[in-house]
């Protein structure tokens, strides 16, 4: 290609993006009132950021002592909750007028992963979060009904750890976008001048991935009462308020919440066979106490059950507090987010919190 091509196809480009980015400015601010929104110079912020979150997962079936343990016991419920425990992720986070990404990676043990999407603007904010996670030793607390009442709890170590999958995707309209900003207070693309509310609607989609199929998981597979694999979605809408108070220049406190209810609730859940279980009967029925070898064992897949539940009410909660000095800015903002589901003899509920906090610069 002759290099004046080169040179007309290279500034074509540079105008689209100056054109794109122009586009966006001026979205950015359309409509607001000037002495609550300003909007800095730099389209750019660049951030470092720390996140201290937490993901507890506790789920709940039933099982049938009587076959399991002897012909006096009745049903035992099985609780298992997988805890994540306070966790510290480290990432970098890239925004362009409210429009951002950020990826951290654990460095707490947990071995996990979070990557956040998000887009802004002066009456909506859509963000997209993933967590991954694994964990080897789940907590999980036994009730008797019968010979007597009897609740236990105990750490099981597995072999396989337990894969979790979470993924949330949340997105608010405001109704006061002419003196609110939902940018000022979680991407700091806009400066909050002066104290304003708004209230909002929303909707959230929530969708989690819970998988401890393994052989030497057989253990686990039996006492959940032979599911090994756990996929749940769930669809709330909700409305709530949101407020921005600015005590003082360059300081922006900003609360969030906004109760929801489920109009789509659905678990799928993945059912495996073992010989675990046989031969701990058979080492019962000859007398001789069960020995627990792990890797001994597999499991086979024998079905796959969908369901569906009523409606449940969740609430979504968020608060940011930013501090502007020039370019720099710091911010810490917190979520918390809790989920539940219920079915025949299966129900659960999922917990998730984080802080995040970071310091930045405008370019």
């Amino acid at each position: 290609m002759p290099l004046g091509a080169v040179a007309a196809t290279n500034n074509g480009v540079v105008k689209f993006v100056r054109k794109l980015g122009a586009a966006i400015d001026s979205a950015a601010l359309r409509g607001a009132d000037r002495d609550y929104l300003a909007m800095p110079e730099q389209p750019w912020q660049v951030m470092l950021r720390g996140s201290t979150n937490q993901g507890d997962l506790k789920m709940s079936t039933v099982i049938d002592g009587h076959a399991l343990i002897g012909p006096e016991w009745g049903d035992v419920t099985m609780e298992p909750r997988l805890n994540t425990g306070v966790t510290q992720y480290v990432g970098v986070a890239v925004n362009y007028r409210g429009y951002g990404l950020c990826y951290s990676e654990d460095v707490g043990g947990s071995r996990g992963s979070l990557l956040h999407l998000s887009v802004t603007g002066g009456c909506y904010g859509l963000n997209l979060r993933i967590h991954q996670y694994k964990t080897d030793e789940p907590e999980i607390r036994l009730t008797f009904d019968k010979p007597m009442p009897t609740d236990t709890t105990f750490y099981d170590i597995i072999p396989n750890p337990i894969k979790v999958r979470t993924m949330m995707l949340d997105a608010y309209y405001f109704f006061n976008s002419k003196r609110f900003s939902y940018c000022a207070a979680y991407d700091q693309s806009i400066i909050q001048k002066r104290s304003a509310g708004s209230p909002l609607v929303g909707a959230m989609y929530y969708h989690s991935t819970i998988a401890y199929d393994q052989d030497d998981n057989a253990e686990l597979v039996m006492l959940m009462g032979d599911v090994g694999k756990i996929k749940h979605w769930q669809v709330s809408l909700g409305a709530g308020y949101a407020y921005n108070f600015v005590p003082c220049r360059g300081l922006l406190i900003s609360a969030m919440a906004m109760p929801t209810v489920s109009v789509y609730n659905r678990l799928d859940s993945w059912s495996y066979t073992s010989d675990f279980y046989d031969k701990m009967i058979e080492q019962r029925r000859t007398g001789v106490e069960p020995t627990f070898v792990k890797s001994d064992y597999e499991i086979c897949p024998t079905g796959h059950d969908r369901h569906t539940s009523s409606t449940t009410f969740n609430v979504d909660a968020r608060l940011s507090i930013t501090y502007n000095i020039g370019n720099i800015f710091f911010n810490a903002n917190g979520q918390f987010n809790h989920f539940r589901y219920s079915f025949t003899k299966q129900s659960g509920r999922f917990n998730d919190w984080y802080i995040n906090t970071a310091i930045g610069i405008r370019l």
